[in-house]
């Protein structure tokens, strides 16, 4: 199996960035008891998840992998209609669309330089 990169080289097993998350999930949980909603809609009517701004995939693809467990990159929504519409970048209504648009707009502008040799 292979390694993902982070922004400082180190290189990372897929099963190593899946317990990074997990453990930002519980510390997630843990600080956001009293959030037991959706961020983006408002509602506690449905299932909740815990979704990402920046995409895992992205962020190993762009050797920035340490970017999939940042706190900031994840926002708890609902698993029907939020989170899905995250996944395909809807979000301009989100409640929480600023907050969403300028972590987006932040990644980009700190992208690494290409680490090609």
């Amino acid at each position: 199996m292979g390694t993902f990169q982070t922004s400082t080289g180190e290189r990372l097993t897929k099963a190593e960035i899946n317990a990074n998350i997990e453990e930002t999930k519980l510390v997630l949980n843990s600080e956001n008891e009293d959030k037991q909603y959706c961020w983006s809609c408002g509602t506690s009517q449905d299932r909740l998840t815990w979704s990402h701004i920046i995409s895992v995939n992205k962020c190993q693809n762009d050797g920035r992998t340490e970017i999939a467990w940042h706190k900031g990159n994840m926002q708890r929504e609902c698993l029907s209609l939020c989170h899905l519409q995250t996944e395909v970048r809807n979000i301009s209504h989100h409640a929480n669309y600023r907050y969403k648009k300028t972590y987006i707009e932040n990644y980009y502008k700190n992208e690494p330089k290409s680490t090609t040799k």
